[in-house]
């Protein structure tokens, strides 16, 4: 029997699809701004928490080389009691309540970003609306109960990371781990949020980007020893640059043409074409900290 509509791009049907459905959430985010901007409290995430929702559907495995990389360093043996701290949507804790069996909790301001990870994990990890330095929030968890704390790609919109190493050693058992990946200052990776997404986000985009010298500050008299701090290039896979580009969109909140989005991405992190994928350089910081 013939197939269906033949001669039909099923893939450009379905990036056709992704593409209205960002639109509807770039409009809805800019009436959200407008409703900021006449003084109603909303976190920049909960603004985004959609767009960047839709964005992870659209490329559900464009990011697999993180979840590897974490995977790796974390080296979780099964059983540990896991805190991911500016959790968003719970793109590592998802996994992370796979890999322990353990006590797992999510930490994040963002309510819309965290209502997306309760729908997934159905109740099977404990979620605290909240900023990690924030005491009132970080003090829901008790005093030397966690094995390992955690986070990916969220450390640098912490304000107070100073305040936040301090409710990690609260937290940690002795011997407890700090183990995460985020930003490194003055790389690619940085300048594309300075140069690009701060200034063509809806939400614009600030930061405090990390460094080995600036770990060894934060934790000093804690009770915290910077043990390692890598850098590494991790590659994004999309299946074509137009995926890339709406990827971006929603991840970022671009309101912007994918020939401009593609362009700034090509000339700031730089990307390849081979074996029908595209390949998008993303440099980034890993560190573990060891609780004395």
């Amino acid at each position: 029997m013939p197939p269906e509509n033949p001669g039909v791009d099923l893939s450009r049907n379905r990036l056709d699809v992704f593409s209205a459905r960002i639109d509807q959430e770039i409009n809805t985010a800019k009436r959200l701004i407008e409703r900021r901007d006449a003084g109603e409290k909303i976190e920049d995430f909960d603004i985004r928490g959609d767009l960047y929702a839709s964005a992870m559907e659209l490329a559900p495995d464009a990011r697999q080389d993180d979840i590897v990389t974490m995977r790796d360093i974390l080296h979780l043996r099964g059983d540990e009691n896991v805190v991911d701290l500016a959790a968003g949507g719970g793109f590592l804790t998802k996994k992370i309540r796979q890999w322990t069996k353990g006590d797992v909790i999510a930490v994040d301001p963002a309510h819309q970003q965290l209502q997306h990870l309760e729908k997934a994990v159905k109740g099977d990890v404990r979620i605290i609306v909240g900023s990690p330095d924030d005491h009132q929030t970080m003090e829901m968890i008790d005093d030397g109960s966690v094995d390992v704390v955690t986070s990916f790609g969220g450390l640098h919109h912490v304000s107070d990371q100073r305040a936040m190493m301090v409710e990690i050693s609260r937290i940690l058992k002795p011997k407890g781990r700090f183990v995460a990946g985020d930003v490194g200052g003055d790389t690619p990776l940085s300048r594309h949020f300075d140069e690009v997404t701060a200034v063509k986000s809806l939400t614009g985009h600030t930061a405090i980007w990390l460094s080995k010298e600036r770990l060894e500050e934060l934790v000093e008299g804690l009770g915290l020893n910077v043990r390692n701090v890598d850098d590494k290039v991790q590659k994004w896979v999309y299946d074509s640059e137009r995926e890339m580009a709406l990827f971006f969109r929603g991840l970022h909140a671009y309101d912007q043409p994918d020939e401009e989005i593609l362009t700034d991405l090509k000339n700031v992190l730089g990307y390849e074409k081979r074996d029908g994928k595209v390949y998008l350089n993303w440099p980034m910081i890993f560190f573990e900290i060891i609780k004395e």
